[in-house]
This record gives structure tokens, C-alpha cells and sequence, in this order.
């Protein structure tokens, strides 16, 4: 373990000088402690999901889909992006920005649905260009719509 650490400390010092010898401008330090933290949430986050998608997810999604939908389009649309628009107002609240807040919806949804997915080889590469850009986009829009609509309401956001 402590040499597990010393290669993260040697890893953030080289990290450090390469941006300054590049003269990069990174929104935040990386130091050891930051490396610390990355690592632990790595670790945890990875150890969890594989232990959940090998043992808990994979088999129930090896199980018998349902009949039919639950809910079919566009009646699925209109109550899932409800959610979502619910989800990303307490977001929009708690960060107090509501471009950043759209951001902050989008990126890990394209992460997780199109990076991921590419990788792990159950979507095609097309696929995922087009699913990445209509997210950012979507969200994008709703983030502009959602702050002029809060500049006129109020002085909330300005």
C-alpha cells in the first residue's frame, strides 16, 4: 500500500511539472491529497460496481424481459424526462447555475451510456456520437431555457 502511495505522489509530482512545462491551465491543483481522493472514490466506485453488475445485475437481466412496456412512448418519454427535469431543478438549486447544472446532468449521462457502453462493446460507435450530441445539445437547450425563464421570474440567477 504505502508503494501504491509513493507512486501516487511520484504520478501527481510528474503530473504537476508536465502541466507547468506546458504551461497547461488546469481549473485545480492536483496534489497528493486530491490524488487521495480520486483513487479512494476510484477504488470504491469500481469494487461496487463490479461486484453489483457481476453478482446482482447480469443475473436478473438474464431473467425473462416483461410482456410489454411498462409504459409505452411517447407516454415513457413524457414521465422519464419529467423525472429528469425534476432531478436537474434540484441540481440547477444546488449548484445555483443553470448551464452548470445542465452540464452536470449531460456529461456523466454520455459517460455512462456512450463511452461506457462503446467500450464494454453494446453500442456502436455511430450510435453513441449521435446519442452524446443530442444529450449535450438537449440538456444545453434546457439549461438556456431554464435560466432565461429564472432571469425573468426573478433575480435568482443574476
Amino acid at each position: 500500500m504505502v508503494a501504491f502511495m509513493n507512486g501516487c505522489v511520484f504520478a501527481a509530482h510528474v503530473g504537476n511539472s508536465l502541466r507547468a512545462s506546458l504551461d497547461l491551465h488546469l481549473p485545480y491543483e492536483i496534489g497528493v491529497d486530491h490524488m487521495k481522493k480520486l483513487l479512494g472514490a476510484y477504488a470504491v466506485g469500481v469494487g461496487i460496481f463490479y461486484v453489483g453488475v457481476t453478482y446482482f445485475f447480469e443475473p436478473a437481466m438474464a431473467g425473462d424481459l416483461p410482456e410489454g412496456p411498462m409504459l409505452p412512448n411517447p407516454g415513457a418519454l413524457l414521465v422519464g424526462f419529467a423525472l429528469q427535469v425534476w432531478f436537474y431543478d434540484w441540481v440547477t438549486q444546488q449548484i445555483g447555475d443553470p448551464m452548470k447544472a445542465a452540464m452536470a446532468v449531460a456529461i456523466p449521462q454520455i459517460l455512462l451510456v456512450d463511452v461506457n457502453y462503446v467500450l464494454n462493446g453494446t453500442r456502436r460507435l455511430d450510435a453513441a456520437v449521435i446519442s452524446a450530441v443530442l444529450i449535450f445539445v438537449g440538456w444545453f437547450a434546457v439549461g438556456k431555457v431554464y435560466g432565461m425563464l429564472s432571469k425573468q421570474g426573478s433575480a435568482e440567477y443574476s
